[in-house]
């Protein structure tokens, strides 16, 4: 799996899509790039997140028993060999559906409250609470949250999923006939977006996947 923290946001030129599926966000942009990456650690959500703000930007909040871990991203200016980059400001659309859960979605619904993207697809799993295991008397080990997420505009997303701003679901005839309505969908929203803004669309990423 590939970091999004290796990649240079100055890659992503004309518009970028992230796909989760079975918690494997895959990221589609400029210059062929079509890299896998793992979408399952909060520590990585937020390394995602600093690549596409251009100012600190919270994401939601884990309110426990005790005072709530506010996650927050800053916006990455600088690649780890020190170079200079800017954060990539063009049009991001996440691909969820009903396999998304855990950090995947701590990252959709974060940066759908943002405004930072738009969320295609089916509605995600709505499995976001933090867990830790603890050892029984007995030997038995509980499994058991700790935390419950909210996002930045208090929406709770445990039991209820990350809802896409565009509605694309899964068809068999779709499976069958080897297409991605979801992909299309956000390619084509992507495509408006640039069209739009005067740059060109994104049938070369479609290419790719």
């Amino acid at each position: 799996m590939v970091p999004l923290s290796e990649i240079d946001p100055g890659t992503l030129r004309r518009g970028t899509v992230l796909r989760d599926a079975r918690r494997g966000m895959y990221l589609v942009g400029g210059e062929g790039l079509n890299r896998p990456v793992d979408g399952n650690d909060v520590v990585l959500t937020i390394d995602s997140v600093v690549q596409f703000v251009t100012e600190r930007a919270l994401l939601g909040t884990f309110q426990m028993r005790g005072n709530p871990l506010q996650i927050r991203a800053n916006p990455r200016l600088a690649r780890r060999d020190g170079m200079r980059v800017q954060p990539y400001a063009g049009p991001v659309a996440i691909l969820v559906d009903e396999t998304s859960g855990s950090a995947s979605e701590v990252f959709a619904g974060g940066m759908q409250a943002l405004g930072r993207a738009r969320v295609v697809g089916d509605t995600s799993l709505g499995g976001v609470l933090p867990a830790v295991t603890d050892r029984l008397p007995n030997g038995d080990v509980l499994y058991h949250a700790i935390a419950e997420f909210v996002t930045a505009t208090g929406v709770h997303l445990e039991g209820r999923g990350v809802v896409p701003d565009q509605p694309v679901p899964l068809t068999r005839a779709d499976l069958l006939a080897g297409r991605d309505p979801a992909l299309d969908a956000a390619l084509a929203w992507i495509d408006g977006v640039r069209a739009e803004d005067g740059h060109g669309g994104s049938q070369e990423m479609a290419n790719g996947q």
